[in-house]
């Protein structure tokens, strides 16, 4: 009896130094970068009152992890390069802060038209392209639509890694709020 106890101390001594010697895991976390200031459309002259709905993004994008989709559809989440912020509440930032200065016309109001936008496609692949697609919305304030489109960008990665990656993402976004902001430019209200 005495020496299983002895064993299992032992084992236990032994699990201990090999859990303290092991490598030191480290996480990396990613915001998308800043998009660059850029000038408002010539024809947005009226106002807008708008609400940019949360960013609507699939269940595989709803993590904090970053990732990667290949050619058959393989989904594949970095399990230590992590976004340090909810990808949608980040998408919705910056997607509010590019239709201001494109349509400085804007008044955010939680009344009147709603912008929602639906990313499907918000990854790179495995051969270094980062994509975006998906399609928007624009309801009334009675929740009818009155203007739509989609959108379906790639853009190959300046060089390897998730940062390039979050840059290249973070790139794909901002044309595609500058095409909306452009058609929403192009029409104004009354729709």
């Amino acid at each position: 009896m005495n020496k299983k106890i002895g064993l299992a101390i032992a084992f236990m001594l032994l699990a201990l130094v090999g859990c303290s010697s092991s490598k030191q895991v480290v996480m990396h976390q990613y915001l998308l970068p800043e998009l660059p200031v850029v000038d408002g459309y010539a024809k947005a002259k009226q106002p807008l009152a708008l609400t940019l709905e949360p960013i609507r993004l699939p269940a595989y994008l709803d993590s904090t992890r970053m990732t990667m989709v290949d050619a058959d559809g393989g989904v594949y989440q970095a399990s230590h390069h992590l976004w340090a912020e909810d990808l949608s509440s980040q998408m919705q930032r910056l997607g509010k802060l590019r239709l201001k200065q494109r349509l400085p016309q804007i008044q955010w109001v939680d009344s009147g038209y709603r912008l929602i936008i639906h990313a499907d496609t918000f990854s790179a692949d495995s051969q270094g392209i980062a994509h975006l697609k998906g399609y928007w919305q624009l309801l009334d304030s009675e929740r009818k639509p009155v203007l739509s489109g989609s959108f379906a960008k790639k853009q190959p990665l300046t060089q390897s890694g998730y940062l390039a990656m979050s840059q290249a993402l973070s790139d794909l976004w901002g044309q595609t709020i500058d095409n909306i902001a452009q058609q929403l430019a192009n029409s104004q209200p009354p729709f």
